[in-house]
């Protein structure tokens, strides 16, 4: 979950990172988990953490170099360019074992998933066959799955003793209301069991939404709104 573009929590929930303006510097802040401030719109697209909490992958933009994916490691001053080509490369998100990426690219001429070893080095891996874009990963890391045009897709991965992808399948339809602002913003994710998949809907009157709301101990609430009420 995220609570506004740009800012992505921890795995442990401790804080959420913002970036600086592009131009203007490389270092990150830390602010309180009550989330980002309003309006922040930040040049850096902090995308997934890795299992461990140590590394943020994030995808940014660049006249000479297009969209590219970069690391960056709490502790360490800057960050790194992960994937820096003339292509697009952007959605990066780290299996739940932090040993591979997935994420998209053209360098083919069209938008394709692609893993890879992280954070590397290591050769690379296509496994969508048309095209293909926002990746995820299954919480067991056996299955990953991306949207390919009004489908969500479906790959099983094995990782040892080297990767391996088996041929795409489509598992589900993506409402058509749901198309545009998916595949655009990835404004989608799966469960950890990968059976049910959550979509956020664009307000076609006020553009994408800002943020998402994440409550917390919701059924105390519940419990004591109906206690209440006897």
């Amino acid at each position: 979950m995220f609570a506004e573009t740009g800012c992505r929590p921890t795995p442990r929930g401790a804080a959420l990172p913002l970036v600086r303006d592009l131009l203007r510097s490389s270092q990150w802040d830390q602010v309180p988990r009550t989330g980002c401030p309003r309006g922040r719109r930040d040049l850096r697209q902090p995308r997934d953490w890795s299992p461990d909490g140590k590394f943020l992958v994030y995808w940014t933009a660049s006249t000479e170099t297009g969209r590219d994916i970069w690391v960056f490691r709490l502790g360490e001053q800057k960050p790194r360019p992960f994937l820096q080509t003339k292509f697009d490369e952007l959605q990066p998100k780290i299996s739940p074992d932090g040993h591979w990426i997935a994420y998209t690219s053209n360098e083919s001429g069209q938008f394709q998933v692609y893993v890879q070893p992280f954070p590397g080095p290591g050769g690379k891996w296509q496994v969508s066959t048309d095209a293909g874009s926002n990746p995820t990963w299954a919480g067991t890391g056996a299955e990953l799955f991306y949207l390919s045009l009004n489908k969500i897709m479906s790959v099983s991965v094995t990782t040892h003793p080297t990767f391996s992808a088996s041929v795409p399948r489509p598992i589900a339809d993506i409402p058509s209301p749901l198309l545009g602002t998916a595949l655009a913003n990835s404004f989608y994710d799966a469960s950890p069991d990968g059976q049910r998949f959550l979509f956020v809907k664009a307000n076609k009157e006020n553009g994408p939404p800002e943020e998402v709301r994440v409550v917390l101990n919701w059924t105390e609430e519940l419990k004591q709104l109906m206690s209440n009420s006897k």
